[in-house]
């Protein structure tokens, strides 16, 4: 098990103060939590004997690696988190051993580990601005393997502002419906000021001028969506930042 640091570009607060209580209320937070998880992990269709290398973006406690990493019992894993106290969690959650390292690091400037034969990441990109989000695709397609492949389960924001709104009072009045307490919920929209969504059909486009095949939103919910892209099996001429 390792640690390495990047330089730390974020505010990280707003995270390190939500570690403790983060995961208590996740099924009452993401309404259908285990299809959208279920989604995602889908979308790994390796041999689950297979010694991978998986990479997860803002890993946070370490909630959809443990999914990924029952699946797959010898992959190893890299968690990159902006957050030291959302590490110490995901280091609680998953033991000791050498198939976990973490990465304390902002995804707007660190390196995505080579080589990977796939890219995860679940609720956790949306903080970055657009140019980030951009960025940090292209480098996660520049580290994997022919073949490999980027599955992110994410917030994304309305094609326009009146349907933005609407995935917002859906969220809110599916959340309560599950019996999310208040403070579960303030907890939720502190942590959303930190929200930069961006619309899904944008982020698709994206991936596909990256070089990225068969690029799919594979599952929706309002603001919840899974979508995914492969490499190709002969790498393609990336284009520039």
């Amino acid at each position: 098990m390792s640690e390495q640091r990047h330089i730390i570009a974020v505010d990280r607060a707003v995270f390190d103060a939500t570690a403790g209580a983060y995961d208590q209320g996740r099924k009452r937070l993401v309404p259908a939590f285990d299809d959208f998880y279920a989604a995602a992990l889908a979308q790994l269709r390796r041999d689950p004997a297979e010694e991978l290398h998986i990479v997860d973006l803002g890993a946070g406690t370490g909630l959809f690696t443990d999914m990924a990493a029952r699946r797959f019992p010898n992959a190893r894993f890299t968690l990159i988190d902006i957050s030291a106290e959302m590490l110490d969690r995901a280091r609680q959650r998953l033991g000791p051993g050498d198939r976990f390292s973490y990465v304390h690091a902002d995804l707007a400037r660190c390196p995505v580990p080579s080589p990977a034969d796939a890219v995860i990441s679940a609720l956790a990109i949306h903080h970055l601005p657009d140019p980030d989000k951009y960025a940090l695709y292209r480098r996660a397609f520049m580290a994997m393997k022919p073949k490999g492949v980027f599955v992110n389960a994410e917030q994304v924001a309305g094609a326009n502002e009146t349907l933005h709104r609407r995935y917002h009072w859906a969220w809110m009045a599916d959340i309560r419906a599950l019996g999310a307490q208040p403070e579960e919920i303030e907890q939720a929209l502190t942590r959303m000021q930190e929200d930069r969504p961006t619309p899904l059909e944008t982020q698709l486009g994206w991936l596909e001028k990256i070089g990225y095949v068969n690029i799919d939103c594979v599952w929706k919910r309002g603001m919840f969506a899974v979508f995914a892209g492969e490499l190709p099996e002969r790498p393609r001429k990336i284009p520039p930042t």
